[in-house]
């Protein structure tokens, strides 16, 4: 749907026969949440999958303390996202909530409160390696006299590989120059580049990886070598 421009006033604020049919939203080339999400079911249901529509709420914290009484009694606003749900063996793939940077399955509503078109309430559930982390790993060789070669990876899940993707994808290379400066002096003063700065944005989740060496990195006391790593610290 990269060419639906998305348009138009809220789907909420709209009576149900004012919903453009898909046909027209692909010819219009635009559509609110709602146009886009019923021309996405549509496309993706006469491909042969299982799509439905659904609607989903922005209250992801998981408090039902706070979100119960509403859907107890759903109010007009609450189930104000409408996505794409797709089944496809055995898992089911949110979309309509992305861009093409994110991977597709994860969400930003997940753990949410949900909708079907027939009235039927559950809630937004993605796979596991789908959910929101950070992972970092760094090794770091150092000699007696405190210098260290380190070598740092960065990986980037659920709706935080999107934007990874996004900024590294569009990124001129001046900026990336410039960027990679940063990351080496958030190791040290001293550091300086041993490699490239190496970004995989095609796999998931995706990742980048640098190695630098850094003089007197280590603290060197009586035969022992102190260090901080400034992402653990």
């Amino acid at each position: 749907l990269r060419t639906i421009r998305p348009a138009g006033p809220p789907f909420l604020d709209l009576p149900a026969n004012l919903f453009s049919a898909p046909d027209l939203t692909l010819a219009d080339q635009y559509g609110h949440p709602a146009d886009r999400a019923l021309l996405l079911a549509e496309m993706l249901d006469a491909a042969g999958f299982e799509a439905e529509v659904i609607l989903a709420s922005s209250d992801t914290t998981s408090f039902e303390f706070f979100s119960q009484p509403q859907r107890d009694l759903p109010q007009l606003k609450f189930y104000s996202f409408p996505l794409v749900a797709v089944h496809h063996k055995g898992r089911t793939y949110y979309l309509n909530d992305g861009d093409q940077y994110d991977e597709p399955g994860v969400s930003a509503l997940d753990r949410a409160p949900a909708l079907t078109l027939r009235g039927k309430q559950f809630t937004v559930s993605v796979a596991d390696e789908m959910r929101n982390s950070n992972r970092s790993e760094w090794i770091v060789c150092l000699d007696e006299s405190g210098d260290a070669r380190i070598t740092v990876t960065n990986w980037f899940a659920g709706t935080r590989a999107g934007p990874f993707r996004k900024q590294y994808q569009e990124m001129l290379p001046e900026d990336r120059r410039r960027h990679y400066l940063d990351l080496i002096n958030g190791i040290s003063k001293s550091a300086q580049a041993v490699s490239d700065l190496v970004t995989e944005t095609e796999s998931y989740p995706p990742y980048r990886s640098y190695t630098v060496a850094a003089r007197r990195y280590a603290a060197v006391d009586t035969g022992v070598l102190t260090l901080t790593i400034p992402e653990v610290a």
